[in-house]
């Protein structure tokens, strides 16, 4: 189904209102089959929020989805519609209205989603692969025999982040048995060097259930990431019976007296080098005895005055060798050590797994 939002904007700015993330909130209807086409926000109460309404319902839209501060504009609603009792949603002229101060992922899932499959002609489902190390081009080459298929289904890519994306097989479940597990197969086959997850899992996630599973134990010695691979590793629930440490080195001095780097790797390489991620990786291993390691040099500075700017080295290994790997995204400080910490993590699940 099509699907437009209109994002009521409360008047006082400490209001607590339309707390919902467009792209997850795409992501979630989308496993259904359904599209949002447009969204449009407006400050509330005014009059203009039932011209925006109506414009919306002007289009061919299935439903509309007003969120926020929407009791002004309810109440118009229902006046114009002769309307006298509340509802989950609203069936007017054919479209479906749904009222809601925030989307959440529970409201999602278990009322919005059902109600709008309720006035589907097809009911549509989905299977997730989650990949990361590719661009959007890269998938849509590595896929193009997946998406001519015959098959009622198709394929939507939801970008989590720099070359991290949630590929997303939607089907309708009238389609054969045999044609969409081929059509898996296959999308398997085409991506497996670079699907981490097919629940949904984050690559953090994966990596902490996969190490518990192994009984395995990672450290962590961290530069330019500033402590978030830590902060990514914790977030998850276990994550203490796994992960044993992680160092924040930013500094050369820090280096030198909290890891063990040799005066002389600084001194020749500097801290953003080979030599230097190696070292910090080794002597995190040494330190804590555990089974793998992570350790993150570079600049995360898009600054072109600064060295380096935008670069990175990630060592990740264990007592049978250390892999560096290096980098470079010309973007925003956040978006490089957001890209810096998944590409250690899926470095790191690359190599657990080929034990």
């Amino acid at each position: 189904m099509n699907i437009a939002i209109l994002n009521m904007q409360a008047q006082d700015k400490n209001a607590v209102f339309n707390n919902y993330n467009l792209k997850e909130t795409a992501r979630l209807l989308s496993l259904d089959g359904h599209d949002i086409i447009t969204s449009l926000s407006t400050i509330a109460p005014q009059a203009p929020a039932l011209k925006d309404l109506e414009f919306l319902a002007s289009n061919e839209l299935d439903a509309i989805i007003i969120t926020g501060d929407y009791v002004s504009i309810l109440a118009e609603f229902k006046k114009a519609h002769s309307i006298k009792d509340d509802f989950i949603a609203y069936l007017v002229d054919n479209k479906m209205y749904f009222f809601i101060d925030s989307l959440s992922t529970d409201y999602i899932t278990n009322t919005l989603a059902p109600a709008l499959n309720s006035r589907q002609k097809s009911v549509y489902r989905s299977c997730t692969f989650k990949t990361f190390g590719l661009t959007k081009d890269d998938l849509l080459e590595k896929l193009k025999t997946q998406m001519r298929t015959k098959t009622k289904a198709y394929f939507k890519l939801v970008s989590l982040g720099h070359k991290n994306f949630e590929v997303i097989l939607v089907y309708c479940i009238k389609s054969k048995k045999e044609a969409i597990e081929l059509l898996v197969k296959q999308t398997n086959e085409a991506l497996k060097d670079n699907i981490y997850s097919l629940d949904g899992s984050s690559l953090a996630s994966v990596i902490i259930k996969t190490l518990e599973l192994k009984n395995k134990t990672l450290s962590v010695a961290e530069s330019f990431t500033g402590g978030a691979l830590s902060a990514a590793l914790v977030n998850i629930e276990g994550a203490s019976k796994v992960f044993k440490e992680g160092v924040c080195a930013y500094s050369d001095n820090s280096k030198l007296e909290r890891l063990g780097v040799s005066g002389k790797t600084l001194n020749k390489n500097g801290a953003i080098s080979i030599e230097t991620a190696y070292e910090m990786a080794a002597k995190s291993l040494a330190l804590n005895s555990t089974d793998y390691c992570i350790a993150t040099t570079g600049n995360a500075s898009n600054d072109t005055k600064t060295p380096t700017p935008c670069t990175f080295f990630i060592a990740v290994g264990s007592s049978k060798g250390i892999h560096i790997y290096d980098d470079l995204l010309s973007d925003s400080r956040q978006q490089v050590i957001e890209y810096g910490v998944n590409t250690a993590l899926f470095h790191l699940y690359k190599i657990i797994n080929s034990n």
